[in-house]
């Protein structure tokens, strides 16, 4: 275990699905109150959280911003187009995102 708490969120236009290394496998509305909710508990760790949120459109959008002026380290992944550079095919074979020099399509966290 590292010495924060990595959580995952899986973002969609209504809900949330939260589950992190020491978080139980939850659910939030993705309305203002549901993403208060899931701000104000990450904010009780007792470790300092990062999240990473996928997001395939803009709804990922409101709670980075929130979870971010809360303190809460954010890195957003767009899981199609790191799949697609993670999976390229070229003429010498298949490579992975570590013989891909461009990297994934993810921003770092920030604060």
């Amino acid at each position: 275990m590292s010495s924060h708490e990595i959580v995952g969120i899986d973002v969609a236009a209504r809900k949330l699905v939260v589950i992190g290394e020491r978080l139980a496998l939850a659910e939030y509305e993705n309305t203002a109150a549901g993403r208060s909710k899931l701000v104000n508990a990450l904010s009780r760790s007792p470790q300092p959280v990062r999240v990473v949120l996928e997001a395939t459109g803009m709804y990922f959008l409101d709670l980075a911003c929130e979870l971010a002026a809360a303190g809460i380290a954010v890195m957003v992944v767009n899981t199609i187009r790191s799949t697609r550079r993670c999976c390229a095919n070229t003429a010498g074979g298949w490579i992975s995102c570590r013989g891909n020099r461009r990297g994934t399509s993810c921003l770092g966290f920030v604060r």
